[in-house]
């Protein structure tokens, strides 16, 4: 079991593995052994891409980076939200020492050498404020790296266009959730850009962990209806064709509905528990959705119950 890589761009000096785990924010050693293994273990079935999370602790993402790989990585990719690569490559003569956390970040970042690709947040920055040139290539590089543009709305695609190249484009896309993807088809064309794609089981609902604490007492909220129940299981329960005849999870379907995409470079996931490695880091063994099943999809997961056609699928 080998995760596929392929090239973002023409001309790309690096590789993006199919799947990029997100590195987990880990404090206590017993976390921080159970992380570092997670990413050495990705490491050796060819995973070759993680992302230190947006809001999440950049210095204790990187402290488990620099142990799960000490000797650096130059095939390893690590995305890195702008704030974090403001911190972590800085430079030191402005004479202002720096905080506390900021040295963390900075002492696990001058380590080990791994390629670094810097997510500007789109949603987050002044309308105003001109993307320039990346400002902070990792060591060693010929060439500047992409910037990874985070959209996360329709109306932060116009603002892709002003953005100097090379860049990736990144934003939410699922079964459940193809409209901002499908936008960027539509705005920038396809072949005009590559997308880093997150979320890929809509927030749990394609494989299960939304409630896996209780379904009826989800997280932050009070009991929920029937009603609301069913407008939630409803489009899922129509997609249950993709699992039956073809020996695939709803988890897989979900994710070779992504990852299958040509114009898909990477798709972000949570370290997966493991339990769940084979089925998920394993997907390239369930079969690929064909092209039927891939438009049914598309039609059954906004439109309630399965239509007589889906059924039919062999």
């Amino acid at each position: 079991m080998t995760i596929p890589r392929r090239s973002p761009y023409p001309g790309a000096p690096f590789q993006l593995s199919a799947l990029t785990l997100q590195v987990p924010s880990s404090r206590g050693p017993a976390q921080r052994s159970l992380a570092v293994a997670s990413l050495r273990r990705a490491r050796d079935i060819g995973v070759t891409t993680f992302e230190i999370e947006p809001g999440a602790g950049a210095g204790p993402c990187e402290a488990v980076l620099a142990e799960a790989f000490p000797q650096g990585d130059r095939e390893l990719v690590v995305l890195t939200p702008e704030a974090s690569a403001d911190v972590s490559q800085a430079g030191r003569s402005e004479g202002n020492p720096p905080l506390a956390a900021d040295r963390e970040v900075r002492s696990a970042a001058a380590g080990p050498r791994f390629r670094r690709l810097v997510t500007v947040s789109l949603s987050d920055r002044p309308a105003g404020r001109p993307l320039k040139g990346a400002p902070f290539p990792s060591p060693g590089e010929l060439e500047p790296l992409p910037r990874v543009l985070l959209c996360r709305r329709p109306e932060d695609l116009p603002r892709v266009r002003d953005a100097p190249r090379p860049w990736l484009l990144s934003g939410p896309y699922s079964l459940l959730e193809p409209r901002l993807a499908d936008r960027a088809l539509e705005e920038l064309g396809e072949g005009e850009f590559a997308w880093v794609a997150r979320d890929p089981f809509a927030s749990g609902r394609l494989d299960a962990t939304r409630f896996a604490p209780g379904l009826l007492e989800p997280p932050g909220g009070g009991p929920r209806s029937l009603r609301e129940l069913e407008a939630e299981f409803r489009p899922i329960l129509g997609l249950s064709y993709l699992t039956r005849p073809r020996q695939r999870t709803l988890a897989q379907a979900a994710l070779r509905f992504v990852v299958d995409q040509p114009w898909v470079a990477t798709t972000c996931l949570d370290v997966p528990a493991p339990e769940r490695w084979n089925e998920l880091l394993g997907y390239e063994s369930a079969p690929a959705l064909t092209e039927q099943e891939r438009a049914l999809a598309r039609v059954d997961a906004g439109s309630g119950p399965p239509s007589a056609i889906a059924r039919s699928v062999p």
